[in-house]
């Protein structure tokens, strides 16, 4: 969902909270709508703030992207988006998840 949703509860604070609980928070993009939404990039800068080193990002849906390249260019926007909004930029990694053919 779009960052402009509005929800009958505090989307955000509930995540925010969830985190406390948890051992890793795993972070999956999207290659199409890529996630790069506000409420998206504000949860995540709410969550590096005090579970940085809990973190882990993927590239999902990896083979939706055709071309490598394409596929690249993806990367660096998530990047880009991420750099100024994280504290973990020197162990950084994004990796693809994907469904190989059979």
């Amino acid at each position: 969902v779009d960052g402009s949703f509005h929800y009958p509860f505090p989307v955000e604070d509930i995540i925010v909270a969830m985190a406390r609980h948890t051992d890793l928070i795993y972070v999956l993009f999207d290659p199409i709508g890529q996630a790069l939404c506000d409420r998206t990039m504000n949860v995540i800068e709410r969550l590096n703030e005090q579970h940085a080193t809990k973190m882990r990002y993927f590239l999902s849906k990896a083979d939706t992207v055709p071309l490598e390249r394409d596929r690249q260019k993806v990367i660096v926007q998530i990047t880009q988006n991420l750099s100024s909004r994280i504290r973990n930029k020197h162990a950084f990694e994004l990796p693809s998840l994907y469904i190989p053919d059979k």
